[in-house]
């Protein structure tokens, strides 16, 4: 989002991010302290986030998409079934997974290995949160 925003040369307004941990509860309570700013869209760090800015959203009487887009990360099973469905970025999970624990082994084996940054493909899953498709 800040490089996204830095890129076209727009500033960051501290009132649109929220910080929080990933949870459901945090997406809650991040987007009751985001709608004072009135977004128009929402990307959370995690689908449990999305879902709990869903419920946040829908509390104060606002409709997804048509009020605001949400879009989450993760791809977990429950998003194909909030309401409205998440648009999500779908990452290689087992991948994921696989790395770190061949990662660890390898630390683990020669202490001295250097840290090293592994890149894996995403994928947007579109679904009706995002407002790109309907119901």
């Amino acid at each position: 989002y800040m490089d996204a925003l830095s890129e076209k040369g727009l500033a960051l307004k501290p009132e649109r991010v929220a910080e929080g941990d990933f949870s459901d509860d945090s997406g809650y309570g991040c987007m009751r302290s985001l709608l004072e700013a009135k977004p128009d869209a929402l990307f959370a760090h995690s689908d449990a986030m999305a879902a709990g800015a869903l419920r946040a959203l829908n509390e104060a009487g606002m409709r997804v998409p048509e009020d605001v887009a949400v879009v989450g990360f993760d791809d977990l099973p429950f998003a194909a079934h909030t309401h409205p469905p998440l648009t999500t970025v779908r990452q290689p999970t087992t991948r994921v997974g696989m790395l770190a624990a061949e990662m660890l082994i390898d630390i683990i084996e020669h202490p001295d290995t250097q840290p090293r940054r592994i890149l894996l493909p995403t994928e947007l899953v579109i679904r009706v949160s995002c407002g790109a498709l309907k119901i």
